[in-house]
């Protein structure tokens, strides 16, 4: 009899275990398909097939200071590889930021040398950030979920909030971005590990450009607007000029490229 009770006892806790097990698996979030299918469709709107070549001006405002720089920027079919070449002020020309697939260095032409960067360091003092040029794909790091849908003028936005995959190594553990129905990234919040907003950034105007590698014209940023959530007073806006897309040579994506044209 005590055998049969300890049997029944230990048959009892297995069917327990499982159906406990059972129940935890349906309470256990599920992966949101469609938002995970957005999030990789924006991944892919982002990367570029074509290499890009612009000029980009820069307006820093800090309080009542304001700081204008001009940029040029090349970045390499399917972005790949990533430079960019500080022109203006005199102060600060010769500055220059090369990234590699997810590997970046910095430049500084006073001391002739280069450091490599963190994705947490700002650019040249301004509020953009290194993490701004990273390559990897969002989809990589992230967990999306669909939570709802906008509308700006005529355009339907549709709202996906990110939480970072356990493990990934990430600037921000928690974003909200806002995209089209052609997943283009119209708005974007970044979030500190507490739930602080931290930056915010629009899309604020975009301009066609004709893509030889796909034979169409794409819609692109033309103006990009980075509010600091911290710094109230902190604010840069990106004007896009002269954004084309087509070859770049090869050579312009090296450390002695940006070093001939900081001399």
């Amino acid at each position: 009899m005590a055998l049969n009770s300890t049997r029944r006892w230990r048959a009892s806790v297995v069917v327990l275990g499982l159906t406990l097990s059972a129940a935890w698996a349906d309470e256990a979030p599920k992966q949101d398909a469609k938002a995970v299918e957005l999030l990789k469709a924006v991944d892919a709107a982002s990367k570029a097939r074509d290499a890009i070549s612009a000029k980009v001006v820069v307006a820093e405002t800090l309080g009542d200071q304001k700081i204008l720089r001009a940029v040029d920027v090349f970045s390499a079919e399917n972005n790949t590889a990533l430079i960019l070449l500080v022109t203006a002020p005199k102060s600060v020309a010769g500055t220059g930021y090369l990234r590699v697939e997810n590997n970046l260095w910095s430049y500084d032409p006073g001391q002739g040398r280069w450091e490599r960067r963190t994705n947490r360091e700002r650019l040249s003092g301004t509020n953009m950030r290194t993490s701004d040029l990273s390559a990897a794909p969002l989809s990589d790091s992230y967990d999306p979920v669909l939570d709802g849908e906008e509308k700006t003028g005529n355009v339907r936005l549709r709202k996906l909030v990110l939480n970072a995959k356990p493990g990934s190594q990430v600037l921000f553990p928690k974003m909200v971005i806002w995209v089209t129905d052609e997943a283009l990234e119209r708005k974007r919040e970044e979030y500190s590990e507490s739930g602080k907003l931290l930056r915010t950034s629009y899309v604020t105007k975009t301009m066609k450009v004709h893509s030889p590698a796909q034979n169409a014209d794409l819609n692109v940023p033309a103006e990009v607007k980075l509010v600091d959530e911290v710094e109230k007073d902190r604010q840069s806006v990106l004007q896009f000029k002269a954004f084309t897309l087509g070859p770049v040579p090869p050579n312009t994506f090296t450390k002695g490229w940006l070093e001939g044209k900081s001399r």
